[in-house]
Order: structure tokens, then sequence, then C-alpha cells
């Protein structure tokens, strides 16, 4: 662990970093986790010695409902639309989609009705199996996301 990854890590759990002079605090709404207490201490003379980084690291930081491909140019505004709704519904659902669309799955207009379609990152069998295992228990939703879009 370094640095970056425990700044990383305190920003997906939600954690607040206060610096008050050569004291650095933290607001958790959950116990942290051993490693990533450690981690502060282990690195906080360098997050406190830092200050603004902080603050630059988290503007720069791209958002979770942001499209992680907008080189995908044609379909990046329905991504940012689908992974927006998601992020409001259903954290797991847009995890599952954010990872697909990782691996370039597209949305594309099939019979007048948008669909995902498999990336080209990921082979049919790799698809199959994901479909199965984290979209098709969430069918009714992710249909009805896909609607809103």
């Amino acid at each position: 662990m370094d640095t970056m990854t425990v700044l990383a890590q305190c920003a997906d759990r939600g954690i607040t970093l206060t610096m008050r002079g050569d004291e650095l605090e933290y607001g958790a709404s959950d116990p942290l986790p051993p490693e990533l207490l450690a981690g502060l201490r282990e690195y906080k003379a360098e997050i406190l010695e830092g200050k603004g980084q902080w603050r630059l690291f988290l503007f720069e930081r791209p958002l979770p409902t942001d499209d992680p491909r907008p080189d995908l140019a044609t379909d990046s505004r329905l991504w940012w639309s689908l992974l927006n709704l998601a992020w409001g519904h259903d954290h797991e659902l847009w995890a599952s989609l954010h990872g697909l669309r990782c691996m370039g799955a597209r949305l594309e207009m099939h019979e007048r009705r948008l669909v995902l379609a498999r990336g080209s990152y990921i082979t049919t069998e790799e698809y199959a199996a994901w479909r199965a295992e984290y979209l098709l228990p969430k069918a009714e939703l992710l249909q009805r996301l896909i609607h809103e879009v």
C-alpha cells in the first residue's frame, strides 16, 4: 500500500480526512478496516505534507457515474445516463455495468429499443457467464433503467 492507495480507499469509503496542524483526523460511518487504519498511520506524514494534494486528488478523480470509456464516443452519453441511474438505485448493478463498460460493452438500438451488447474485450462465453451471474438477477431494474435512458 502507498499514500495514493490509502487516499483512494478513503475516498471510495466516503471517509473524510481533516488536517489540523500536525494531526490527521478521519470521519467514517463504519469502523475502518485494520489495514486502512495502519496505512493512515504509516503515511500520515506524507498525507500531511501534501495537504493540497488531497483536494487535487479528489478533484481530478473521475466520478463513479462517469463513463469509464469515453473513447467509445458513439454511446458515451447513454452510458453516462445509465451509470448515473444505476448508481442512484443499486450499487451492485452499477458495479456490474461499470465493469462491462470497461470491457467495451455498448448500448445499441435493436428493433427500436436500446439493448446492452457485449464489448470487444470479453468473449461471448465470458459475457454469458457475467450476464447470468450479475445482470439477470437484476433484470427487471436494468430493463427499467435502460428504458429511462
